[in-house]
């Protein structure tokens, strides 16, 4: 039987997963969701090169049957079913740490199933960083929709929904850095303490 050859490594497949669930443990709506899915997608065209490769087909069988059982979870929380991210997470954890143990990768470390609201803080810089070396957040608007994402997680964790839809239509004109202003770069700076003595900065609507 001639082998398959998969077109992408298990090992940039399990760093995306994991990159993956980092996004949707920090906001787990509709565009981590759909890019978790993704991901596990990618798990699972791997796997069933491997079960038709004929090597281990059990322990590959089990992966695929979990890669699905994972998906399955990943629906908008409803208020019937509040605790889906959490599922999700748990499921999609598991899936890759068996994913990565039968591929011979060395297994990362398994995270708490949500972010912490400091561990949220982290990953919107981290997320904001990455994000601006691709595509260049250069827009008001962008900058605002990136920020608004996460505050909206930290505000409500357990909402389905924490973000509206990003509306291109809606970009104000583009900002010269020394227009906005060095902190105004920084998303640390818009989710720095929100208590009544340091409230959290007003938008400048005009």
């Amino acid at each position: 039987m001639n082998r398959l050859t998969y077109p992408r490594t298990a090992q940039a497949i399990a760093t995306r997963a994991r990159r993956s669930l980092g996004a949707y443990r920090a906001v787990p709506g509709r565009e981590a969701a759909h890019e978790l899915d993704r991901a596990l997608h990618d798990m699972w065209g791997y796997a069933t090169f491997a079960f038709h490769d004929g090597d281990d087909r059990h322990q590959w069988k089990k992966i695929m049957q979990k890669v699905l059982d994972a998906e399955l979870h990943l629906k908008p929380a409803t208020p019937d079913r509040p605790d889906r991210p959490v599922q999700a997470a748990n499921a999609a954890i598991q899936v890759i740490n068996d994913f990565e143990r039968a591929t011979g990768i060395t297994p990362g470390p398994t995270p708490s199933t949500l972010y912490t609201r400091a561990e949220a803080e982290q990953a919107a810089n981290a997320a904001f960083d990455c994000l601006n070396t691709y595509i260049q957040l250069d827009h008001w608007n962008d900058r605002r929709f990136v920020t608004r994402a996460f505050l909206a997680f930290l505000d409500d964790p357990n909402s389905p929904y924490p973000y509206p839809s990003h509306d291109s239509d809606e970009d104000d004109e583009e900002l010269t850095p020394e227009e906005t202003g060095e902190r105004e770069n920084s998303l640390l700076y818009w989710l720095g303490p929100r208590t009544d003595a340091a409230p959290r900065p007003q938008e400048d609507n005009q």
